[in-house]
């Protein structure tokens, strides 16, 4: 059965408990929204910091961007052009 809803003119307002809801969950929604901005920008300066380490070390070592360092032994595989 279809629960009949109370007719309430366009004057009234709701009620305060709905009101309450209704700013409860739009609170949770910006707390979430902003929480998620966070994450980007720490991944954002996670990667950053990331590019910054490779490429003092490339520096560090003498190393082209053709170079490749493999991240589990410390290994290098240089590019085919002689150095």
């Amino acid at each position: 059965m279809e629960e009949k809803q109370p007719k309430v003119s366009k004057l009234e307002k709701i009620a305060d408990e709905d009101l309450k809801t209704i700013q409860d969950s739009k609170l949770a929604f910006d707390i979430v929204a902003l929480n998620t901005e966070l994450a980007v920008a720490k991944k954002n300066s996670a990667y950053l910091e990331h590019q910054n380490v490779l490429l003092r070390i490339y520096l560090k070592y003498g190393l082209s961007e053709s170079d490749v360092i493999n991240h589990q032994d410390g290994s290098i595989k240089f590019s085919k052009e002689e150095k």
